[in-house]
């Protein structure tokens, strides 16, 4: 049995991006998501912080999500994620993350994911060929490849 880490508990959770990267580990991690249905979906692996450019989640990334249902079920999941690829794309272009990032571009691929996602949880995949000059490109180089949630601030 491992550790549950409820990373809406934690205030640096609250000022930076954080990334979990799929992993055997023994630490799992949550958060409040998904905004006012105030979910908590669960990944276990290891979390990196992020430095981010612009990151607004009173905003923008709010805008991303709502007026949506706000968070998927799995049903839905796979076309309405695959409905949001350039939307999120551009989510990380303006936090300056798409050097090291990239949304789930293939059904197939997110559905093996089979993860749950919302606003503050978003699947992701770490580029197989990140850009070096890119911010975060060290805490990210050994895990290239990997699938991961990219969470943040809840706009709840």
């Amino acid at each position: 049995m491992g550790y549950v880490v409820d990373l809406s508990e934690n205030q640096e959770h609250n000022e930076i991006p954080m990334l979990i990267v799929q992993l055997q580990a023994q630490v799992t991690y949550t958060t409040q998501a998904g905004g006012t249905h105030c979910v908590h979906p669960y990944v276990q692996g290891v979390l990196v912080p992020l430095l981010a450019g612009e990151f607004d989640t009173e905003g923008k990334l709010h805008d991303l999500w709502f007026p949506s249902s706000g968070y998927s079920n799995l049903a839905a999941f796979a076309f309405e994620y695959m409905e949001r690829v350039p939307l999120i794309r551009r989510l990380l272009e303006e936090a300056e993350l798409d050097g090291i990032l990239e949304p789930i571009d293939s059904k197939e691929g997110i559905m093996m994911w089979l993860a749950e996602w919302g606003e503050a949880w978003v699947p992701v995949c770490i580029k197989e060929d990140p850009n070096p000059e890119a911010m975060n490109y060290t805490a990210i180089k050994a895990l290239k490849g990997r699938y991961a949630i990219l969470t943040y601030q809840n706009s709840d």
